[in-house]
């Protein structure tokens, strides 16, 4: 009767969190790019090697108003690399604090942004045309649960000061354009009630037996 009892629980629980878990890609509302020369290249890269040496960040946001606000969320940004003018890098996305305006054209318009909500990433190759990947969960759960609200993110590269890399942007090629991965294994409310009756009318099966 125990193994019973257990192989059914598993079951159930099996088929809650299958049934639950859903994957969504978001492409970008809106991209924009602005360096300290004041030139936006948001429509096709987010980050560029500048020959003059000067600073750029990319600035990138997606509508997440689809998501349910009583989920948790795991969320991963997909950047495509064009390529480098130099080996390795390492790269911040900080979740910003202010509105911003795609077609931004000076360095001291760009939008402030919580230090402490950020995520970091590493390239440690010289290989180009590929993807590369950032863990955001903890910023997509803050705008989606309401305690942060969504004003996209800011890129930028953290151990140089000209990012030297080609990050695509939204009009460059949209198969190439960032990508927000966002899965959720949290089951539904009824289905958690669903479950949970199940295991309890099961327990009281057993003792009345």
């Amino acid at each position: 009767m125990k193994t019973m009892l257990f192989s059914l629980a598993l079951s159930l629980a099996s088929f809650a969190a299958q049934a639950q878990t859903q994957t969504q890609t978001f492409a970008p509302s809106k991209t924009g790019n602005i360096s300290t020369g004041n030139i936006n290249f948001g429509q096709s890269f987010l980050t560029v090697a500048h020959k003059s040496g000067q600073v750029n960040i990319g600035l990138l946001q997606f509508d997440l108003s689809a998501l349910d606000s009583n989920r948790t969320y795991e969320a991963k940004l997909d950047l495509h690399q064009y390529g480098a003018s130099v080996e390795g890098s390492y790269w911040v996305l900080f979740a910003n604090t202010e509105a911003w305006n795609a077609n931004i054209g000076r360095w001291g318009a760009r939008p402030s942004f919580d230090e402490t909500l950020s995520t970091e990433f590493s390239i440690d190759d010289s290989n180009t045309g590929v993807w590369r990947e950032a863990n955001v969960s903890e910023i997509v759960n803050a705008w989606v649960s309401g305690g942060l609200e969504n004003q996209g993110l800011t890129l930028m590269r953290a151990d140089r000061a000209n990012p030297g890399v080609f990050f695509g942007a939204s009009h460059s090629d949209y198969s190439f354009a960032p990508r927000l991965v966002v899965t959720s294994a949290v089951p539904e409310p009824s289905v958690a009630l669903m479950l949970g009756l199940g295991l309890a009318g099961l327990a009281l099966r057993r003792r009345a037996r």
